[in-house]
């Protein structure tokens, strides 16, 4: 169990936990707003079913992205919605994370064109769509450089002679925003895996999961990476490198594990019945765990 000193703050169910300075947001049932400083709720949204991720904008606006592929546009002045985007017609939400470009005029997100997943440039004032060609990318993700507009694409991309149980390999991409074209390029690429369910990135240092229990951790070059084992407990539901990359954090149904990447050591275990989801927050000394049942902030140390 948690130890309850350790407990900062308890919120709703959490599926997914996203923050800026001041706001906690929590995914679950529904969209609860917390105050990031007190943990008091703000603003609970009901107003769409099944939302599985969110991300804050500079220009004071929170954007939810729901499993049926729409996003509601929040306002934090007004704690009100303001806007709904829809899919096109024949475009259908990918199970993906999404980020909102610099100037907070688009959203990059995925979008599953049957059989496989595309990337998208979402415009949140007119909810205008493009979209485009990833090449038989299977699942992907997307992550933010270090440098202004920068963006990384990782996932898993089938081969064409794959049949009935395809073959494919790990690849990253990246490419610039603003864009007049979109140019991708492929920082690496390798076979190590059959697939990737899990995927973090942080300052060029990747960790990757399939289905088995290693956890794949490297500095840009994929074909170079550590081969991890962890304990496994149930289902890996999330894992997630700390701002730093020296700690990698796995939420799996029963127990939520720290390890420090250069030892490959567990130095942290938390017993949470399933667990969904846990992040690195204010400089590698808290951790939010999201839960199907409760969401929590807990000091690390």
């Amino acid at each position: 169990m948690m130890e309850k000193k350790r407990i900062r703050y308890r919120f709703h169910v959490s599926y997914h936990i996203s923050h800026n300075e001041n706001y906690i947001c929590c995914v679950g049932r529904s969209v609860n707003l917390y105050d990031i400083h007190t943990g008091e709720r703000k603003a609970c949204f009901r107003d769409m079913r099944h939302p599985n991720y969110s991300a804050f904008t500079g220009d004071n606006r929170l954007v939810v992205k729901f499993a049926t592929g729409y996003y509601a546009i929040y306002d934090l002045a007004s704690m009100e919605l303001i806007q709904k985007i829809k899919p096109p017609k024949g475009v259908h939400g990918a199970d993906s994370n999404f980020m909102i470009t610099p100037d907070d005029r688009y959203i990059i997100s995925f979008v599953e064109i049957f059989p496989y997943s595309q990337l998208a440039l979402i415009e949140i004032e007119t909810g205008i769509y493009q979209v485009f060609d990833l090449n038989r990318a299977a699942i992907c993700m997307i992550f933010s450089g270090k440098s202004f507009g920068e963006y990384y694409v990782a996932g898993y991309w089938r081969t064409k002679d794959g049949g009935t149980c395809p073959r494919g390999s790990t690849r990253v991409l990246s490419f610039c925003y603003p864009f007049e074209k979109l140019e991708l390029h492929q920082v690496s690429e390798t076979d190590l895996c059959a697939s990737v369910s899990k995927l973090s990135f942080v300052s060029e240092r990747f960790a990757f999961a399939g289905v088995s229990d290693i956890v794949y951790i490297c500095d840009g070059d994929l074909d170079g990476a550590i081969r991890m084992r962890y304990d496994r407990d149930g289902v890996l539901y999330h894992l997630e490198l700390s701002g730093s990359g020296a700690y990698l954090v796995l939420a799996t149904s029963f127990k939520v594990y720290v390890y420090h990447v250069a030892t490959q050591k567990c130095v942290k275990t938390f017993d949470v019945d399933d667990a969904c989801y846990a992040s690195f927050y204010d400089n590698d000394t808290k951790l939010f765990i999201g839960t199907w049942h409760a969401g929590y902030l807990i000091d690390l140390v």
